[in-house]
């Protein structure tokens, strides 16, 4: 909980803010909390990723997993040779060294993927294991070094399949959330180890198994085609599971592509909680007649998440924004409002990152504090603020803060994740504060600057 002599510091700051080798197994961290804001400068040590785009970043200890579309990767340091990685790689963020050991085979269902090709849709989310000693895998493809593994795979720090646990998926799986005991898995399918399962499913996570106490399929799409999920995030204290997509109903209660799922930790049955919202109930742009939420982030206290999405520009609408939302019990019940939203007037947000500091959001943006651009979005209104490409956001207000380090706006980054020592930025494109840093920016936490 922050101080209520944070909350009046802030008055004043707003101002201002307005203005201007693998090694030994380890042990998955809690969600870093960062009481710092980061530095803008990225570390040049970390690896390079030379084309396609990011999608995901899992941390544990000194280990970083990175999945995304991408077949290429080399070392930080010049000179380094280019190395083959489909669609995943494993990095030692103490040194910056890419663990050759690690190189599993991936391949997808068409034939183009027999080989390295970039730009398939690849590995859409990684979760670090408990026991330290493996990954959960998810994504597009259909085989792992040579055998089927259908779109969720296990694998140990060397890249080998882990023995006993077994998955099928029949469509892509978008994101994973491991949590008291359950591996929950989203995405676009239909069907999980033979059996029918709308979009969300709980794994055991040994073997793989459906757990059927938890069941909650996300139906009735907001267009003519299947519905799905698109993103979700577990809160670290294990009580909640906020997702995003497209649907109009978890379970059987009716919810507009945001929902928010009480797990019922230690042995209860998971179910839709006593929260909703109207505000994703509303259209969009034609083109997003789908979904255009893109990102659930649940803060590091479990108190509140972040909703980030696309839409275009439309008035009066949290399309095209970043939304603040109180969670049970400071908020509770049917039509809740955000704490505070930011818009940016007709640009995409892919992504958000909730620390005790700033709340890090990614995308292709131009600016943020944007609600008034000209009819028709596209251009910079009264008070709006430039941030290409990344913001930072002030987690009481949502203003943006002084940081400001922009990048390449490209399609936008997709990942970013916080760790005890950086804030590690997954993109498609190459240069990250005005430096080089090929679609990874890892920025640290050393040097970084408390938030008044």
């Amino acid at each position: 909980m922050k101080s209520p002599s944070r909350a009046s510091k802030i008055v004043g700051a707003l101002a201002l803010a307005l203005v201007a080798s693998a090694g030994p197994a380890v042990t998955p961290p809690a969600q870093a909390a960062q009481n710092v804001v980061v530095t803008q400068l990225p570390d040049q040590t970390h690896p390079r990723v030379l084309n396609g785009r990011i999608y995901a970043i899992a941390a544990a200890g000194d280990l970083v997993a990175v999945g995304g579309t991408f077949t290429s990767v080399r070392n930080g340091a010049g000179g380094s040779p280019d190395q083959a990685r489909q669609w995943i790689f494993l990095y030692n963020k103490a040194t910056g060294k890419i663990v050759e050991s690690f190189n599993p085979t991936l391949r997808g269902p068409a034939p183009s993927t027999t080989g390295l090709v970039a730009d398939q849709p690849g590995v859409e989310a990684i979760e670090f294991a408990p026991d330290g000693k493996s990954m959960y895998v998810a994504g597009w493809f259909t085989s792992v070094n040579g055998q089927s593994r259908q779109r969720v795979v296990r694998l140990n720090l060397d890249g080998s399949l882990t023995a006993g646990f077994s998955a099928s998926v029949n469509n892509t799986v978008n994101d994973l959330e491991l949590t008291d005991g359950r591996l929950i898995v989203g995405g676009e399918f239909s069907k999980v180890n033979q059996q029918p399962v709308e979009r969300l499913v709980s794994l055991d996570p040994q073997t793989g198994a459906t757990q059927s106490d938890f069941n909650l399929p996300l139906t009735d799409s907001r267009d003519e085609f299947a519905p799905y999920l698109q993103d979700m995030d577990a809160s670290p204290d294990g009580n909640w599971l906020a997702i995003a997509g497209n649907f109009q109903t978890v379970g059987t209660v009716a919810r507009n592509q945001v929902a928010l799922i009480d797990l019922e930790p230690g042995g209860g049955t998971p179910r839709v909680a006593n929260w909703s919202t109207d505000a994703y109930s509303v259209d969009c742009a034609d083109v997003y007649d789908d979904s255009w939420v893109r990102s659930v982030n649940i803060s590091p206290d479990s108190s509140y998440m972040v909703v980030a999405g696309t839409g275009a520009y439309v008035p009066n609408t949290l399309c095209d924004s970043a939304a603040r939302w109180e969670l049970p019990p400071t908020q509770s019940g049917d039509h809740l409002s955000p704490t505070w939203k930011t818009l940016t007037g007709g640009d995409t947000f892919w992504t958000a990152e909730v620390t005790e500091s700033a709340v890090y959001v990614g995308g292709h943006q131009r600016w943020v504090n944007n609600p008034r651009p000209s009819p028709g979005g596209d251009s910079d209104g009264p008070g709006s603020v430039e941030r290409d490409g990344i913001v930072a956001l002030d987690p009481l207000t949502g203003a943006p803060l002084s940081w400001n380090p922009g990048r390449d706006r490209g399609c936008g980054a997709e990942a970013i994740t916080a760790t005890d020592d950086f804030l590690l930025v997954g993109s498609d494109t190459e240069f990250f504060a005005g430096q080089l840093r090929q679609r990874l920016a890892p920025l640290p936490v050393a040097g970084g600057l408390a938030n008044p």
